[in-house]
This record gives structure tokens, sequence and C-alpha cells, in this order.
């Protein structure tokens, strides 16, 4: 959870252990079946008190609880018209990882789970541990080559390359 002095609980995310698969109609099956992850779910901030670093805060505090836990990794997913979001999961090093079409990956019984229409445009992230904030956004947005994972029908803006996806 978040606080801002007088505005009080602005913001809250879950952090938990999971057991694979993990996947995502973009980027496929990135953790197997049974295969232990840290997942980010739920992060919310309220509309009034956006931008003032509590996603941050909660971000670096779900770092902490999850390298206590022993983790190497933290993943989650982000909708691909969610730019505010993919930045701010950019600054601290979320990619979108390569995984294997859901087809191959996961039994017809199981796949199916993730090919829900309510699920369509999500975008699995994946960030080494602990999660550290780049320098700055334009130091983000100064990367020489397209290294957010946004290279998909989705998405319309790049966000770490001015000028869009190539």
């Amino acid at each position: 959870m978040a606080k801002i002095p007088d505005k009080g609980l602005v913001g809250c995310l879950d952090v938990s252990v999971r057991d694979g698969p993990c996947c995502s109609q973009v980027n496929g099956a990135c953790v197997g079946d049974g295969e232990e992850y840290v997942y980010i779910d739920n992060v919310a901030v309220d509309a009034g008190a956006r931008r003032r670093g509590s996603a941050s805060a909660m971000l670096e505090a779900s770092s902490d609880v999850a390298a206590s836990w022993g983790a190497g990794f933290i993943y989650t997913h982000v909708h691909a018209d969610n730019v505010a979001a993919r930045r701010l999961y950019h600054a601290y090093g979320f990619r979108a990882p390569n995984g294997t079409p859901i087809s191959e990956a996961l039994s017809p019984g199981a796949g199916a789970a993730w090919m829900s229409s309510r699920l369509q445009g999500l975008v699995l992230l994946r960030a080494p541990l602990p999660l550290m904030q780049a320098a700055s956004e334009k130091a983000a947005a100064a990367v020489g080559d397209c290294t957010c994972g946004a290279k998909y029908e989705d998405c319309d803006e790049c966000i770490c390359k001015p000028g869009g996806v190539r």
C-alpha cells in the first residue's frame, strides 16, 4: 500500500508466489507448467495521486519482498494500451520475454484459459531483482534499439524509443 500525507491510502498491489504456467497471447508461455514464480498483480493508484511516486514505492517494496523469498525475477502483465504503466515497468527493467506459443507449450485444455478474450492485449513482463529505476525516463527513451518488447499489433507506441514501434 502507498500513502501520501494529507491524502491517506492512495494505492495498492499484490505480490505473491504462484505456480506456472504463466502466459500471454502476445508473447506466449514464459513460465513453464508447475514452475514457481513471483507475480505482481492488481496494481492501482488513485487518479488524483498519480505521478507522485506511489507506484514506484510499491514496486520497490514488492522487490524487497520477492528477494526475501529468494526470487531472481518478478513477473506481471500489462495491457498494451496502458502506456503509462508500460513506461513505469520499463523504467524498472521489465521486458517482454519471448515465450513458446501457448498451443505448443500447453495442452488444449490448459491453454484455453490463456486464450480468453478477457486476456487479449495483455503482455507478460519479467524483470530481474532487485528492481532498480532507470536514472530518468529520458535515459530510458534514448535506448538505441527497441528493448521494451512492444513489437506486436496491439501496441501503437513503443515506450523505449521515440518514433514508435519499428
